[in-house]
């Protein structure tokens, strides 16, 4: 790992250009969208309608909940009698 940041380091110490710093940018956001689908995918796939789960929000303890709908980023899910519309990256399984 510490051998590929120092390429990426260098890699992006060696751009000159505003154009190949944005292609740079474009890159890296293209990419991070595409872990994102994936990671939600995988996700989708973990939990049902039903299923009982611990939301960890920043700064909050965990909640449990029960997922009443599950959307393609975000579950809509039932906490102490409130509905809330929660990303799927931060749910895990009670």
């Amino acid at each position: 790992m510490k051998t590929l940041n120092k390429t990426l380091i260098k890699a992006v110490s060696s751009i000159t250009t505003n154009e190949e710093m944005n292609a740079l940018i474009d890159l890296v956001k293209n990419q991070q969208r595409l872990i994102r689908t994936l990671n939600a995918r995988q996700s989708r796939t973990m939990f049902g309608i039903g299923d009982n789960v611990l939301v960890e929000a920043r700064n909050r303890a965990p909640m449990k909940g029960t997922i009443e709908k599950i959307n393609r980023t975000k579950a809509i899910v039932l906490m102490n009698g409130t509905r809330y519309n929660v990303p799927l990256s931060i749910m895990k399984a009670a």
